[in-house]
């Protein structure tokens, strides 16, 4: 009886430590928690003195890097996928599948793909596809026929973050565009997360980074609403947007170029609907400016009514919505990729990579002016360096 007793004060002191341990975690976790204020002036760096000239042909490129983990055997945790058919090795008809990692598998892996994923925008830019141009006076022209110098466009890449074994990919990228101004924006932050409980994403600095050779006058990082609720606050991503100044030559409108990451784990689409209104606004004001505007980025709406343009082996998963065009100004427009019938931006991560039976759609975009000529096309990298592939 006596041990039996011992063996319940044991049991009811490391019950108590655990709880003492997890409550003193909870507070360190809401102590530091904040979200970053809206509307703020973001540092340009290395900012060049040439400035864009009307009826030139210009190369963009938005690519989101997923934080240098996703190469093609990539899962995570917080992707799931009802299966409609078998996938072997996967799972059967009805089961729903759940992604298991929630870190890149190590740092090499990291350093490869940041590396192959920054080298792959610098050869698009090279590229000489030589696409028609029917350029009119006082309009700006996105093409792409030998087309350095261009900008670029990153989202999800980070700074330091135990998810990504440190490896500093906004230097990796600001090494390679040495020539290039940059501009990075924080979107997630947070101190270190213990969740999972055995495999923690841990602590991350991650954002939003452009590039560009022509001048910037000035730099804004634009907050997006998220959730606020108790506890879903702590582990949702900030968002937001930047919106870079750019003065033309011989014009006396500005071009604004905006950097866009909205919601991702956002079922019925809620928020990515009010994210989207408040783009929407920007965009209205500013053409109601005169200027020329380009949005790129990840929009998490499918593009080109690509809901369905995929051949796959899952249901449309519940974080997926349509981009809705109504939505947008008067004046301007999606530029659907002219391959949106053949190549995805973007794949499901709740299981490996398997050509065919995960879920894809095409979620990277742009949006543009009347007053901006643009064509665009989905770059086919077979996700060997991100869960996306960019989109010229």
């Amino acid at each position: 009886m006596q041990i039996f007793k011992r063996s319940l004060k044991i049991v009811g002191w490391f019950l108590a430590i655990v709880v003492l341990l997890i409550g003193v975690y909870v507070i360190y976790v809401v102590a530091n928690y904040y979200r970053i204020e809206d509307n703020v002036l973001i540092d340009v760096k290395n900012n060049p003195t040439q400035t864009i000239q009307l009826d030139q042909p210009y190369t963009a490129i938005t690519y989101n890097l997923g934080f240098g983990a996703y190469d093609p055997e990539f899962s995570f945790f917080m992707d799931q996928a009802l299966l409609r058919e078998e996938v072997a090795g996967v799972g059967q008809s009805g089961q729903t599948i759940v992604g298991v990692n929630s870190t890149a598998s190590n740092e090499a892996t990291v350093s490869q793909l940041t590396s192959g994923a920054i080298e792959t925008t610098g050869s698009v830019l090279a590229t000489d596809v030589s696409l028609s141009n029917d350029s009119v006076d006082e309009t700006l022209t996105l093409a792409w026929e030998t087309a350095q110098p261009g900008f670029v466009l990153f989202q999800e890449i980070d700074i330091s973050a135990n998810r990504s074994y440190r490896v500093n990919q906004v230097e990796a990228v600001q090494n390679y565009y040495d020539e290039y101004a940059s501009i990075y924006s924080s979107n997630f932050h947070t101190v270190w997360l213990q969740y999972p409980p055995f495999n923690p994403i841990g602590d991350i600095e991650s954002g939003l980074l452009s590039v560009s050779p022509f001048h910037i006058s000035s730099a804004t990082r634009r907050s997006l609403p998220v959730s606020d609720a108790f506890p879903t606050k702590f582990f949702d991503l900030d968002r937001c947007f930047q919106v870079l100044r750019m003065p033309v030559q011989g014009s006396q409108f500005e071009l604004i170029l905006v950097n866009a990451h909205l919601s991702a784990y956002d079922q019925k689409g809620e928020f990515k609907k009010q994210q989207m209104q408040i783009l929407a606004d920007l965009m209205r004001e500013e053409a109601q400016s005169g200027n020329y505007v380009i949005v790129g980025g990840d929009f998490n709406n499918a593009f080109a009514g690509s809901l369905t343009n995929f051949q796959n082996a899952e249901e449309i998963p519940d974080w997926i919505i349509e981009l809705d065009e109504s939505v947008l100004p008067s004046g301007y427009r999606a530029v659907n990729p002219s391959n949106s019938d053949k190549i995805a931006s973007v794949r499901d991560s709740s299981f490996r990579y398997i050509q065919g039976s995960n879920y894809e759609t095409i979620t990277d975009g742009w949006l543009i002016s009347d007053n901006v000529q643009a064509n665009a096309e989905v770059v086919d990298t077979s996700y060997r360096y991100s869960d996306h592939n960019p989109v010229k």
